[in-house]
């Protein structure tokens, strides 16, 4: 018996598409799907990939947007893309709300 691994490639990434949504909003897409977008933010540009996640903080538009699409090309994997999740406070609990006696005015 032969048993042959075969490795995950990345599929060949598509070239992203920018339009400037905004003055500092600029949204990419490959083949007419939405794929992220990149944001002024103070001194520099936040990167969002394709389901709103933050991924980068890059100094300029230039640096933004290849992190983009650097972001977007691994996505292409047949690896599994995982996420931790914040870990969330327990909300407090709600106090009980008072109860007042309605009061009759005479």
């Amino acid at each position: 018996m032969i048993i042959s691994a075969v490795t995950a490639s990345p599929l060949p990434s598509a070239r992203l598409s920018w339009r400037q949504a905004d003055d500092d909003v600029h949204v990419a897409t490959v083949n007419g799907e939405f794929a992220g977008y990149v944001a002024g933010h103070g001194a520099g540009f936040l990167v969002h990939d394709g389901t709103g996640h933050r991924v980068a903080f890059r100094s300029t538009l230039g640096a933004a947007r290849a992190a983009l699409a650097e972001v977007t090309a691994s996505a292409g994997s047949d690896a599994p893309v995982t996420r931790p999740f914040a870990a969330r406070a327990a909300a407090p609990k709600a106090a009980r709300p008072r109860r007042h006696r309605a009061r009759v005015l005479r």
